[in-house]
């Protein structure tokens, strides 16, 4: 699975079933990656 896979996974399971505002959902994308560019897309606990 490659890297915008694993992000598109993450957003469709965890962040848009309780976030529906566009600025909050760029938003954690953005602060995901910033939070650890080199593994963004990888699996973590939140």
């Amino acid at each position: 699975m490659g890297d915008e896979d694993k992000l598109a996974d993450w957003l469709a399971t965890k962040i848009c079933p309780v976030e529906i505002s566009r600025d909050r959902l760029r938003g954690a994308l953005l602060a995901r990656c910033r939070r650890r560019p080199d593994r963004a897309a990888e699996d973590d606990p939140d």
